[in-house]
């Protein structure tokens, strides 16, 4: 009897050890908090990464990586609560895995390559007193389907939303003043853009191979940038046309009589152009500004125009003749 009384006990025992404490070492292994700023903290558990706290997340532009990249292929959400001011340079550089982000409405800063190269990130939300958004800050975000930018935002940086190619409509919010060198370049089905009140600085480039834009819409209080009927940028008083959009459908265009400058690339690969109508007083075309054009067989300027700039007409495949006045007074090398 004793016999077996030892061996119920130790069985007892056994089953103890094999069943309470693993699920305890279970938990450990899931669950990993740290530091991540003088006064935030990090957690992880669940697939999830939570900074909490005040105050600003350290920077991790001087190569140091932050405690909780050990879990950086495990990770698949990020939470970034209120009490949260900055999101340091570098913080979530190349987390592959993350699917989601939310950013707290405390937050103001975001910071260089913060989240570069997420390319599984589908959902992205952003709090709504952030003012400025840094280079490369959401970089080849290749999931990434629908951005709602804060009317907080005055800045972004360059190449901050490069190669977000899902995305198709973009609304600039009245609050963006300056927007960096190819920020939404390479963002391919971008179809519509809308520029907010104040924006007072962007070039072209900022939309480099984007070439599904269809249409761009500027605020009637916008004191720099304006629209016509067909959704072609020019500035404010319509003397410099832009950007026409180059896969608008139209046909045929008029350039308006008030165009005094083609703008560089402002016709570039306009797919479905068939003819384009030159404006009256049109003195100069910048570098490559009817490049591409393939569907156009013929071009006319009227007298005024005096100067054609690099690669005007290059890559026109089909063009057979151009009607120049005698008022040009130089062609750039390479324009034809």
């Amino acid at each position: 009897m004793k016999k077996n009384k030892f061996i119920s006990i130790l069985l007892a025992v056994i089953l103890a050890i094999t069943f309470v404490p693993v699920s305890g070492l279970v938990a450990s292994a899931e669950t990993d908090t740290g530091f991540c700023g003088e006064n935030l903290t990090w957690i992880f558990e669940d697939e999830t990464l939570t900074i909490s706290g005040t105050g600003d997340m350290n920077s991790y532009a001087d190569g140091r990586l932050p405690e909780y990249s050990t879990h950086k292929n495990s990770i698949k959400k990020v939470v970034i609560c209120d009490g949260v001011t900055s999101v340091g340079a570098y913080a979530f550089k190349s987390y592959q895995k993350v699917e989601e982000i939310t950013i707290s409405n405390t937050v103001e800063e975001i910071g260089a390559y913060s989240f570069y190269n997420m390319s599984k990130l589908e959902n992205l939300t952003l709090g709504n007193n952030i003012t400025s958004i840094g280079e490369y800050a959401f970089n080849s975000a290749f999931e990434l389907k629908q951005l709602s930018l804060p009317n907080s935002l005055v800045t972004i940086g360059k190449f901050a939303f490069s190669n977000a190619r899902l995305i198709e409509e973009l609304k600039l919010p009245d609050s963006l003043t300056t927007i960096g060198d190819y920020a939404f370049s390479y963002c391919m089905n971008l179809r519509k853009i809308h520029i907010g009140a104040n924006l007072s600085l962007f070039l072209m480039r900022t939309f480099q191979g984007c070439n599904a834009i269809s249409e761009i819409r500027v605020s009637e209080e916008n004191e720099n940038y304006s629209n016509d009927n067909y959704g072609v940028l020019f500035n404010k008083d319509k003397t410099k046309l832009l950007f026409y959009p180059s896969a608008a459908t139209f046909e045929h265009y008029k350039i308006p009589d008030s165009v005094q400058i083609v703008g560089a690339s402002a016709f570039a690969d306009s797919e479905n152009l068939k003819s384009i109508t030159s404006g009256e007083n049109i003195k100069e075309i910048e570098s490559s500004g009817f490049c591409g054009l393939d569907n156009i067989t013929s071009l006319e300027f009227y007298r005024g125009l005096e100067k054609i700039g690099i690669s005007s007409f290059q890559n026109c495949k089909n063009l057979e003749s151009i009607v120049l006045p005698d008022t040009v007074k130089s062609i750039d090398k390479a324009a034809f």
